[in-house]
């Protein structure tokens, strides 16, 4: 008793319990799934803006590297493109103009085609001790290589050269251009190029600079290290050759957005929890209803059976009561049978009656029809012979009447367009007698106005004269602004740059003048031309006035004739429609006789089959009368 007890306590209470948790368990591993994948997702993209964020620094170092490097070679080429330069450094070398013009705050070499070393500054100004193959034994090789050996070539280069090397044990970006006249090639002195180099250590204030630049912070020279960290920048030279490493702390971007958003992390950690409560709690509630649902359907499902077991035997009465019925109806199914038979009989004498009467009857009709039929069908064929005869005359009739209205018909289209052309021609002649006369007056006014235009050119060509001086002293400003720029040193080099381009501007306005000069050359000549075929065209203009005034003549006398043609032409083709239209009205009737004919045949044809069909309807019929 006690056992039962129990088991009925464990269906009742514990069994639902365990079922349900069994059912959430899968809901729950969702919810863990989500929570780890949501934070190595985060760590992941912690990580990766930090190295995101580090690669942009590197890159920017990087950058700032090279941007140094140009910079440089731009100011050795700024300052090597200077005439005083060529005078004073080609041929005996002028060492206090050296020493005064080309003091600026970094080393200053001033250098032959072999690399020798004709003067050395300090970027305080004094005289160096040292040559350049001493200080930069590797990088000068390189550096001589890359420079231009003739006027030419180095005229056509835009910059300097600048590379990376070592000078004097330190890292270093070296730059050099040959010295030229600034505005036209000239012969140099003594046959070979020299060149001037700047020299500019990557020390500890190029990297201040680019802290404050570039917001990077604390960068600075360390040991060699690898090339995968993305903190440090390995400089190397031209061959490959380690200088230095530059290192800078590791980016913590991510790490740092981590720490901002981690209220935000907090209220979301805190959503998706309250979220998960609820769901778990509403879908156990949902399964306890579904048991409950469950055990109605359990119980509904018993009733059910108990009905379909009283319907069964309900259904072994009926079937009872269906087998006496159906030996019942046998029986009567029986008699049923002998009555037809007898009833069967007698209408077949009485079919066979009908059938003999209607035989006789039907033929007689049929043999009426068939007459009438064979009537209509000669009486339609005699008309259509004679409507056909008739219609072959009146197509002949109205062929040649056709024919006749066709030739009236194009002999006025005829002369219409000819009329039309007349007036065409004589409206022409007199447009282009009126055009020439305006033609006559505007090759008048064109001679002014080509007198005006002379005019204009002379002014023009004083203009350009003007502006051909003002980009003189305009040259000569920018050449003074760039020494001005060089003596400055670093403080001038952005003005430097701007006399730069005000030279380039110079330059571009003078060959712009020149440009000028020619083309009002080209146009007086034009100008002076047009004048002469001016007067060319006025007599020629009044020579063809006169051609098409005795053209306008001729022209009014054939439109005289041609009106009296076409007057007779009209008179010809109205008789030739009135004609034409009669044989068609003709034409028309016979069509629509001929169309009832064809419509009687078609109705005789139509009676005589039909009543063949009537007959052979009638024959099926009577046949089977005969033989139910």
């Amino acid at each position: 008793m006690r056992q039962s007890i129990a088991i009925s306590y464990w269906r009742r209470r514990v069994a639902p319990f365990v079922d349900r948790s069994g059912q959430l368990i899968p809901f729950v591993c969702v919810i863990l799934i989500a929570i780890v994948g949501s934070i190595i997702t985060m760590t992941s993209l912690v990580g990766q803006i930090d190295r995101n964020v580090g690669a942009k620094v590197h890159d920017l170092v990087a950058g700032a590297l090279a941007l140094e490097a140009q910079n440089l070679a731009d100011s050795a080429s700024s300052t090597a493109h200077w005439d005083d330069a060529v005078d004073h450094i080609y041929g005996k070398l002028d060492t206090d103009w050296v020493q005064t013009n080309l003091s600026y705050p970094m080393h200053s070499f001033v250098i032959d085609a072999r690399g020798r070393t004709l003067r050395s500054i300090g970027p305080d100004g004094d005289r160096g001790t040292k040559t350049l193959a001493q200080l930069i034994p590797t990088g000068l090789t390189t550096l001589l290589a890359r420079l231009p050996h003739d006027q030419n070539t180095a005229q056509r280069m835009k910059s300097g050269v600048a590379l990376l090397t070592s000078y004097g044990g330190k890292p270093a970006i070296v730059a050099g251009m040959a010295v030229l006249p600034l505005l036209h090639p000239k012969p140099i002195p003594g046959g070979g190029l020299r060149y001037i180099v700047f020299v500019r250590e990557i020390d500890a204030r190029m990297l201040a600079a680019w802290q404050v630049a570039f917001k990077i912070q604390t960068i600075r020279w360390v040991r060699p290290t690898s090339d995968d960290m993305a903190n440090v920048l390995n400089v190397r030279d031209s061959g490959g050759i380690l200088l230095g490493t530059l290192y800078w702390p590791p980016a913590q971007a991510g790490l740092r957005a981590w720490r901002e958003i981690l209220p935000l992390r907090i209220a979301v950690a805190l959503s998706f929890a309250s979220a998960c409560g609820w769901l778990i709690i509403r879908s156990r509630r949902r399964l306890e209803m579904s048991m409950l649902a469950a055990r109605d359907a359990a119980n509904a499902a018993n009733i059910s059976r108990q009905d379909a077991e009283a319907h069964a035997q309900k259904t072994m009465a009926a079937l009872k009561t269906a087998n006496e019925a159906r030996v019942r109806a046998s029986w009567l199914s029986q008699r049923e049978i002998a009555e037809r038979a007898r009833h069967r009989e007698q209408l077949r004498e009485t079919q066979l009656r009908i059938a003999a009467d209607l035989r006789s009857s039907l033929t007689r009709l049929v043999d009426k029809l068939l007459a009438s039929a064979s009537a209509l069908e000669e009486s339609a064929d005699f008309a259509l012979a004679t409507l056909h005869e008739q219609r072959t005359h009146a197509d002949g009739i109205r062929d040649r009447s056709h024919d006749a209205n066709s030739a009236a018909q194009t002999i006025s289209a005829t002369l219409d367009q000819l009329t039309i052309s007349i007036g065409e021609i004589g409206m022409t002649s007199d447009r282009a007698c009126a055009a020439a006369n305006a033609a006559s007056e505007r090759s008048a006014r064109a001679r002014s106005t080509n007198d005006n235009l002379l005019h204009h050119v002379a002014s023009i060509d004083q203009a350009a004269g003007l502006i051909a001086q003002i980009s003189g002293q305009t040259r000569l400003l920018a050449l003074n602004a760039t020494i001005e720029a060089a003596r400055a040193g670093e403080a001038g080099r952005g003005f430097a740059v701007v006399a730069s381009e005000v030279k380039s501007l110079a330059q571009q306005t003078g060959q712009t003048t020149e440009a000028i000069h020619s083309r009002v050359n080209g146009i007086g000549s034009a100008a002076r031309s047009t004048v002469e075929l001016v007067d060319s065209v006025d007599a020629i203009m009044t020579d063809l006035v006169s051609t098409i005034t005795a053209f306008a003549t001729t022209i009014d006398r054939q439109r005289e004739a041609v009106v009296r043609i076409q007057g007779s032409s009209r008179g010809l083709s109205d008789n030739a429609r009135v004609a034409d239209e009669t044989i068609k009205a003709i034409t028309t009737s016979l069509d629509i006789v001929a169309a009832n004919a064809t419509s009687t045949r078609s109705i005789g044809q139509a009676v005589r089959g039909h009543a063949e069909q009537l007959n052979a309807q009638f024959a099926r019929l009577v046949g089977e009368l005969e033989a139910a």
